[in-house]
């Protein structure tokens, strides 16, 4: 409702931003409504035009155009209850009381715009909330649709599930039913199994008793052949030293290692004072053999025990080329054959015959003797310059004996039917393969294929067949020694 004044006098303001009036008159109600309220009572004051604002919300004047609040209509005895509610006095109700109708309506226009504030935002909260259940709504018929698919799966599943249940019985069933047939075959089977090993055992001990019985009748069999073919070779082979002049095998490796150990004593006389050094005694037998081999090995199998460049030579060297391969003249191996292999063995059986005979007539046996004083002279001289202190009469002894056994050596070699002889090697010669079968390291260390030698000490004596059958067959009757390159100490 919206209370109006009538007089518009004014003589002075008051603090209130109201005026005054000299002369009150009673205030004119205006009311809004459709019933009016007139007062006859004394207000005693008026509102300034100037300082009354425009009424809004319920006092406000409605207009069919507007869309303002609804107008509140009062009566005084309302008035007159607020009055007195408030402990408003009547004279000074006016001033009061219209600023509490215009807090009340400033308040309640503003509570109407947030009232329309808040319908708009209940509006828009409620499109939200709208849209917000479209979008849940949505939601839960696509989850509705998606557990109708899921349910769908499970039936399906289920029924899979059931059907697979099924095969697996099914398979449990031919599992079991396979077991008992694997059973019954391992059963089978074993059975099968002992019968056959108690079979194959009585079978085994059958041909074991069997072969028994024939290995005793080979064995005495063989028995009786070894002794058939012990006195063929005696019969073939066996040389008697009446008609083949046979040395044994065991006969030259002594021979050989005596002569080898008198090198060693001659090594020790001719040290005299000085320190006593394996080196020494290595030189001292190398040069020994290296003028032996010389003297009575230059030509192989007995040819060359009557030197070089002398009267025996020339006879020896008429006698070799009669039986020399013509094929090959000038060449140093002969042919090795039954009857080479015999005419030379006769021939140098007797010349060892005579020599060992000392018949001093024959000029044969004075060539024999020649070389081995020639040989004696040469190894001494060698000998001597190696020893400045001189020789003893009985180192000129021990080189004397050393060098007739060494002849005497030679023939036995070439009185025999098989072909005996020395294989040496010089310093610088790669140790090969066929080598390292013939010599050893004289230190007493493994020789290595493609070592070098540094020094020999003992050439290797050889054995090839028998002269008669065996023309072939390589027999190392005593392995030569050497010194590698940078192992001589």
């Amino acid at each position: 409702m919206v209370f109006g004044f009538g007089s518009k006098d004014k003589d002075k303001s008051s603090d209130d931003g109201y005026v005054r009036t000299v002369a009150p008159r009673p205030p004119t109600l205006i009311h809004a409504g459709t019933r009016s309220l007139q007062s006859t009572r004394n207000w005693g004051w008026r509102p300034h035009p100037a300082s009354h604002p425009t009424l809004t919300g319920y006092y406000a004047p409605s207009t069919s155009q507007s869309s303002a609040a609804p107008v509140m209509n009062e009566d005084e005895d309302s008035v007159r209850g607020f009055m007195q509610r408030y402990k408003i006095t009547r004279y000074e109700g006016k001033s009061k009381l219209w600023s509490v109708f215009r807090w009340v309506d400033e308040t309640i226009a503003r509570n109407h715009h947030e009232i329309i504030d808040t319908k708009k935002a209940m509006d828009v909260l409620k499109k939200e909330k709208v849209e917000e259940i479209d979008r849940l709504n949505k939601k839960f018929y696509g989850l509705a649709a998606e557990i109708d698919n899921h349910k769908t799966r499970a039936k399906e599943t289920a029924a899979m599930l059931e059907k697979w249940g099924e095969y697996w019985s099914a398979a449990e069933s031919e599992k079991e039913q396979l077991r008992q047939e694997i059973q019954k075959l391992k059963e089978e089977h074993i059975t099968a199994l002992a019968q056959t090993k108690k079979k194959h055992d009585d079978d085994l001990a059958a041909e074991q008793e069997r072969l028994h019985g024939e290995i005793t009748k080979l064995n005495k069999s063989i028995l009786k052949k070894d002794k058939e073919i012990s006195k063929l070779k005696d019969q073939n082979a066996a040389y008697s030293k009446e008609d083949a002049g046979l040395i044994t095998d065991e006969e030259f490796q002594a021979n050989a290692t005596s002569l080898s150990k008198q090198l060693v004593s001659l090594a020790t006389m001719t040290r005299g004072s000085q320190p006593d050094t394996r080196a020494w005694s290595r030189h001292i037998r190398s040069l020994c053999w290296k003028h032996l081999l010389l003297g009575f090995f230059e030509y192989p199998h007995g040819f060359g025990v009557f030197g070089t460049g002398n009267e025996g030579m020339d006879i020896l060297s008429q006698f070799y080329d009669m039986i020399a391969d013509p094929q090959n003249p000038g060449s140093l191996t002969i042919p090795n054959t039954p009857q080479e292999n015999d005419w030379r063995g006769y021939i140098f059986e007797k010349i060892l015959q005579d020599v060992r005979a000392g018949v001093g007539e024959k000029a044969i046996t004075g060539w024999f003797e020649d070389n081995v004083l020639l040989v004696t002279q040469s190894l001494t001289a060698a000998i001597q310059q190696q020893c400045p202190y001189g020789l003893t009469e009985e180192i000129y002894t021990a080189i004397q004996k050393i060098v007739r056994n060494a002849g005497i050596l030679a023939l036995e070699m070439g009185s025999q039917r098989s072909h005996v002889y020395f294989q040496g090697c010089t310093p610088g010669d790669k140790i090969d393969a066929p080598l390292q079968s013939k010599f050893a390291d004289e230190n007493g260390l493994n020789l290595e294929t493609g070592a070098t030698v540094e020094i020999m000490t003992m050439p290797c004596l050889i054995r090839l067949g028998d002269g008669k059958v065996d023309l072939v067959t390589e027999v190392v009757l005593l392995q030569g020694k050497i010194i590698p390159a940078r192992s001589w100490t």
